[in-house]
């Protein structure tokens, strides 16, 4: 079992538009999650997989966007990208 998990495009626009707040990965429902066998089968450019990568610097040691600013950031490019483009991508957060 890998110990990286990749979040759902949609579930972070979603998780933006409810005011949701970013928490660390293991605080987050199975829902959040795509698996392999998802992921494999989302359609990516050319033969490539759907994945994002971000890197987000924690705000504060306990809090990774206590305002959550960058969570309404980018629930917001991913949801654009998402009407322009439609599909998803899984997302890695670093």
């Amino acid at each position: 079992v890998s110990p990286v998990k990749l979040r759902g495009m949609r579930f972070i626009i979603a998780l933006g538009a409810l005011g949701g707040t970013m928490v660390r990965r293991q605080d987050l429902p199975k829902e959040a999650f795509i698996d392999l066998d998802t992921l494999k089968r989302l359609r990516g450019y050319g033969n490539n997989l759907p994945i994002i990568s971000i890197s987000h610097p924690w705000q504060q040691p306990d809090h990774p966007d206590p305002k959550d600013v960058n969570l309404q950031l980018l629930a917001k490019v991913m949801k654009i990208r998402l009407e322009l483009f439609g599909g998803t991508f899984a997302v890695f957060f670093e």
